[in-house]
C-alpha cells in the first residue's frame, strides 16, 4: 500500500510540473473584437514582434477565417537561376529567411482572402517583409562571438534581404482593382 500511494503522489507530482503548450501571446491582437478579422490581421502582420506572430501562427490563432498558407519563401525563377539559390528559405544556406517569409504571405493571403489586396496596401506589407528581413540580419550578427557559417557577413545578409524584397515588390501577384 505504501509504494502505490507513494507512485500516486509521485505520479501526481510529475504530472503538474510536465510542460503545457503555451498560451498564445495575443496581446498584439488584444485590441480587436473577436469578429474583425481585418483589425486581427493588420495587428498581426504589422504589430506582433515575430515572435508573438509565430506563435500566433503555430497555434492558427483565428482559423478559420485567417489562413496560414504559406509555401516559403517565392523568389522569382530569374533569381533562382542568376543567384544560383538552391534553398530559396535560407539563401547560400546561411541566412534564414523562412519567418519573414512566413508573414509575408500572412499578409498578402489575408488581404486577397478579404479583397484588399491592391497596390496601395501591398506596399506597406511589402515595406514589412523588408523589415523583418533586414532584422533577421541584424539579429543573426548581433553578437560578433557567435559563429557564423562560411562567407556570412552582414552586408552580404542585407544584399540578399533586399533582392528579396524587390523580388517581392515587383514579382507577387494577384493585386485587386483600386
Amino acid at each position: 500500500m505504501f509504494f502505490k500511494t507513494t507512485l500516486l503522489v509521485a505520479l501526481a507530482a510529475l504530472s503538474q510540473a510536465m510542460p503545457t503548450t503555451p498560451a498564445a501571446d495575443t496581446s498584439a491582437v488584444a485590441a480587436c473584437k473577436p469578429d474583425d478579422v481585418h483589425c486581427i490581421t493588420d495587428s498581426m502582420l504589422f504589430s506582433s514582434s515575430m515572435t508573438q506572430f509565430l506563435t500566433l501562427r503555430s497555434q492558427n490563432y483565428h482559423s478559420p477565417p485567417l489562413t496560414y498558407k504559406s509555401d516559403g519563401c517565392s523568389v522569382p525563377k530569374l533569381f533562382v537561376d542568376e543567384f544560383q539559390l538552391i534553398d530559396k528559405d535560407r539563401p547560400y544556406g546561411r541566412y534564414n529567411f523562412i519567418n519573414a517569409c512566413y508573414r509575408h504571405d500572412f499578409g498578402c493571403n489575408n488581404y486577397k482572402k478579404q479583397k484588399r489586396f491592391t497596390k496601395t496596401n501591398k506596399k506597406p506589407i511589402d515595406e514589412k517583409f523588408k523589415t523583418d528581413l533586414l532584422a533577421i540580419c541584424d539579429a543573426q550578427f548581433a553578437d560578433p562571438r557567435t559563429p557564423q557559417p562560411a562567407g556570412a557577413t552582414l552586408d552580404d545578409c542585407k544584399h540578399i534581404a533586399n533582392i528579396y524584397y524587390l523580388g517581392a515588390a515587383v514579382y507577387f501577384g494577384g493585386i485587386q482593382g483600386e
